[in-house]
């Protein structure tokens, strides 16, 4: 509701509506050669989406040819190696059926041809090692040149180091450079490419030969970020970073029950401050068993989000920008379990949200409470 009264900001039921239909087909064919040491593989895929709402509408269809081959290398001196390059063609195309602005161009095509290689080594079964390049060229956009490098090893005790650094690119959407809701939402068609480039260093752990720890930092930055400017989209001046710590563990303390869990500390700032839907404590604790000869599965999930903040537009016609307002952190407990009745039937319930949590992932928009599923599954 933006009328300014009293629903302000939050989302309301109004008599707009959005249909939208999609349609997908596509193949892949494998060709192995030389034993099994050449494998290459060709994708094809092509997808129509068509959206009729209220006032605006558009049509899209995007179509993508994937080559990729791949060679292994005959072992030479406990070396292991592999080598891939892949061409990847992209054709899109977008047409506004109900164009509101003399300015829009009804109908926009954008082509992208990438290519690039993947290298792996492995030493000795202990040490991995791959770097990977990719090459796209847009006609619509900046042509970017991404790549990647990581390496773990695993150390005489046991212990694992991993190490990862990359770059990447993000393309705006079609309906975020030509897109069109009256009121609402005005394409840019001066958006260009997201940049990011990242790095994350940790070590594992074995603290038995049923347990394990793994503790990585993590780092990344991100240029050029594609953001909502009301009533439409720009990119944001100077850098966004994300920076944290993880820590995961598992724990099999007897056969058939498994522990797992993780958290999750994560700093993520912007130039106006600390970025939104980014909780900077998350968490998990997963725990699973077997029994009756494997035809019996239990397993329990919590899941905790700390507080974040939200965009919040019940003040827009004060200020005429998005306050940020901070949600509640949650905690929410899942439960399943299964039974095989025979080889191919097989009984399965499940307990969603079981202490019945009232929590809010987006200002004004209601989730789910306790909920339990409960079905049959016949294998033929």
């Amino acid at each position: 509701d933006f009328s300014g009264g009293p629903l302000q900001g939050l989302p309301v039921d109004d008599a707009s509506f959005i249909d939208l239909k999609d349609s997908h087909a596509g193949f892949s064919t494998t060709l192995d050669l030389a034993d099994g040491r050449s494998v290459s593989r060709l994708v094809a895929n092509r997808a129509r989406n068509e959206i009729d709402g209220s006032g605006f509408g558009s049509e899209s269809e995007r179509e993508e040819w994937k080559l990729e081959s791949s060679w292994f290398w005959p072992s030479c001196a406990r070396v292991e190696q592999r080598s891939t390059v892949f061409y990847h063609r992209e054709e899109e195309s977008f047409r506004n059926t109900a164009p509101f602005d003399p300015s829009q161009v009804p109908t926009q095509r954008r082509d992208i041809d990438s290519f690039g290689f993947e290298h792996r080594l492995e030493f000795s079964a202990r040490t991995f090692v791959s770097a990977s390049m990719r090459r796209d060229a847009t006609d619509q956009l900046d042509d970017a040149t991404t790549w990647a490098v990581s390496l773990a090893h695993i150390l005489p005790s046991g212990a694992r180091i991993h190490a990862n650094y990359g770059t990447g690119v993000t393309n705006p959407t079609f309906f975020e450079q030509f897109g069109f809701v009256p009121g609402s939402f005005v394409g840019n068609p001066q958006l260009n490419v997201e940049k990011s480039a990242g790095y994350d260093i940790g070590i594992e752990l074995p603290l038995s030969h049923a347990a394990s720890l793994d503790l990585t930092y993590f780092h990344a930055d991100l240029e050029d970020e594609i953001v909502s400017l009301f009533p439409s989209i720009t990119h944001l001046d100077g850098e966004s970073k994300r920076r944290g710590m993880e820590l995961a563990w598992r724990w099999n303390p007897v056969a058939g029950v498994s522990l797992s869990g993780h958290y999750t500390y994560l700093d993520a700032d912007e130039p106006a401050g600390e970025e939104v839907k980014r909780p900077r404590h998350s968490g998990g604790l997963v725990i699973s068993g077997r029994g009756r000869g494997g035809k019996l599965k239990v397993g329990a999930a919590i899941s905790y989000q700390g507080a974040q903040l939200d965009n919040d537009f019940r003040n827009f016609f004060t200020t005429f920008a998005a306050e940020r307002t901070e949600l509640a952190g949650y905690t929410l407990v899942n439960l399943n379990a299964s039974f095989k009745l025979t080889d191919t039937v097989e009984v399965h319930a499940r307990v969603e949200n079981l202490l019945d949590e009232d929590y809010e992932e987006s200002i004004g928009y209601a989730t789910p409470g306790a909920a339990v599923f409960a079905g049959i599954r016949i294998d033929i």
